[in-house]
């Protein structure tokens, strides 16, 4: 229950000596008196507040405390009701306006926040004691969109409490965000100056460095800020990119691996099987891959994760059975809704890049088996046949291309790049065309 605050029958106020009324002892008239007397002084207060102010000093206050408590409660809305009581008792009440921005931002009202905090502020620009209030004016401005003024605001807020650690932070992921990865990275090097122990602070340096293309300096980073949190996968996660970028790929896979140990059944963590399964692949361990491959798989189903964790089976020309086979035993069993043909797009356009059109061609006949009404597959099949057709003519086997090209016709009888070749190589051969 909020106790309201009595104005009139405030104890501590001084009480004026009455005087015995001469005029007129007639009850009536005195009780009118007595009536406009109150409606005189209620106006007082409440349509003149800044004079009111003078007579009444601790009455601000005691509705900023009011305020204070409702918000503790999560009560926002009569929260709000008596910071703005506060600051029409008086106008100049700095805190009151900041804290109504804050009750105003937990509603919703992002702008009457920032509104409320520039007037918090306009009072008390440099008083340390309201750099709390330049920080709150940067959260909600960064809620409205206005990335820029909300980096102007903590920039503020940290000149006036240099000691923020939690807002330099901030701002190094907000300037990294918008792109200044200068700023970024002189913000987290000044947190990790004054506190060398901060591993998050590392880390996000080690990201800005990356971003920036520095890549030792990022591993560097990562590796600090594992030396400080051995145990936050998220770190190694970042190192195990970083080296992967730099082709380090045995330094690689400890770090996938450490990812496992620490979060082995995290579906957020997937994707470390995933990555651990294409270096274990790059490495020719495809029993290690199909092994980190399928963990992967049972805890992220999404289409993402499946699509790159394809690459650890990627064939070589002439090792098509194996790496189907491998990929076969990774999906064993497979979940429904499973796209198939995923994979054998990607393993058919593989063999197909290394030249290996005849491989290619029985890849992209099975999705037509398995999805005859595919015409993606279709294409891929006709210009699998189209492509080994012109392979074999350069190599001189003139008939073997004509079958090629003839096998391409029948997939799609109006594939015109095929009707060319079929000719040219019907006439080399002196063969008459087909009517």
């Amino acid at each position: 229950m909020v106790v309201r605050f009595d104005f009139l029958s405030r104890r501590s106020l001084p009480r004026p000596t009455r005087e015995p009324c001469t005029v007129n002892n007639n009850p009536l008239v005195a009780g009118l008196t007595r009536s406009i007397a109150c409606i005189g002084i209620s106006l007082f207060l409440f349509v003149s507040p800044a004079t009111s102010t003078d007579f009444f000093p601790n009455l601000s206050h005691t509705h900023l405390q009011a305020g204070n408590a409702l918000l503790n409660k999560g009560e926002m809305a009569q929260a709000i009701h008596e910071f703005r009581v506060a600051i029409r008792l008086s106008p100049d009440n700095a805190e009151a306006y900041s804290n109504l921005g804050y009750a105003l931002a937990r509603k919703g009202d992002q702008n009457g926040a920032i509104s409320a905090y520039r007037e918090a502020l306009r009072l008390q620009l440099d008083d340390p004691a309201y750099a709390e209030a330049q920080f709150n004016l940067g959260y909600a401005l960064e809620r409205k969109g206005d990335l820029e003024g909300a980096i102007a605001a903590w920039r503020e807020g940290i000149r006036l409490k240099p000691d923020e650690t939690s807002i330099r932070k901030i701002l190094g992921i907000a300037v990294q965000k918008r792109g200044g990865l200068e700023e970024a990275i002189a913000a987290w090097r000044e947190v990790i100056r004054r506190y060398p122990d901060e591993a998050m602070a590392y880390f996000s340096l080690g990201v800005s460095l990356g971003q920036k293309g520095n890549r030792e300096g990022e591993i560097s980073a990562y590796r600090e800020a594992i030396r400080l949190q051995p145990e936050n996968a998220l770190i190694h996660f970042n190192l195990g990119m970083a080296l992967g970028d730099k082709g380090e790929i045995n330094e690689e896979i400890a770090a996938y691996q450490e990812v496992i140990r620490i979060q082995p059944n995290n579906p957020d963590y997937a994707e470390a099987y995933f990555n651990l399964a294409l270096a274990l692949g790059q490495k020719g361990d495809l029993d290690g891959a199909t092994a980190a491959w399928r963990k992967g798989f049972q805890l992220n189903l999404q289409e993402r994760s499946r699509n790159h964790s394809l690459a650890p089976f990627s064939p070589q020309k002439g090792k098509l059975a194996k790496a189907m086979a491998a990929w076969r035993e990774a999906i064993h069993p497979a979940p429904s809704g499973l796209n198939y043909s995923q994979f054998h797009y990607h393993i058919g356009d593989k063999l197909a890049q290394s030249g290996a059109w005849d491989e290619a061609i029985k890849v992209y006949q099975e999705i037509v088996l398995l999805k005859p009404a595919d015409k993606k597959a279709k294409r891929k099949l006709t210009k699998a046949h189209h492509n080994l057709g012109r392979s074999l003519f350069e190599q001189g086997k003139v008939d073997e291309a004509i079958e090629a090209f003839r096998l391409t016709l029948q997939v799609d009888p109006t594939y015109v790049p095929a009707k060319h070749d079929l000719q040219t190589s019907l006439l080399l051969r002196k063969t008459p065309p087909p009517n």
